[in-house]
């Protein structure tokens, strides 16, 4: 999953909003949904626009609430292709071990005095 949107557009979003009010109506991206859900509320916007100590209040409150979700996605992408090497790795590793040597005359439970069923 990756990104579709990065700190600067949100604020850039959020800039517009409390200058004019105006936002889109309607996204597909989860976290600029949820924003629009928020920013397209009527009672918001009048509080928004009409008390400057609101608007800050909002864009701050926002603006974070954006920037810890993005460091929460850009984490969970992290560890995802992390743990996606991890497992190649291993498989890798698993394929080395169980492949037999390449020693020449060497016969896999050939050893005197070892009995393998």
């Amino acid at each position: 999953m990756s990104l579709r949107y990065d700190a600067a557009f949100y604020v850039q979003v959020l800039d517009k909003y409390v200058a004019t009010g105006e936002c889109a109506e309607a996204d597909n991206e989860p976290l600029y949904a949820y924003l629009l859900s928020v920013m397209n509320d009527p009672m918001i916007k009048i509080q928004v626009l009409s008390d400057e100590l609101c608007a800050r209040i909002f864009y701050d409150a926002m603006s974070q609430f954006i920037r810890l979700n993005l460091e929460k996605q850009k984490y969970n992408m992290q560890k995802s292709q992390s743990e996606q090497q991890g497992m190649e790795l291993v498989l890798e590793w698993s394929e080395t071990k169980l492949s037999p040597p390449s020693v020449p005359g060497y016969l896999p439970h050939s050893s005197p005095g070892c009995s393998f069923p």
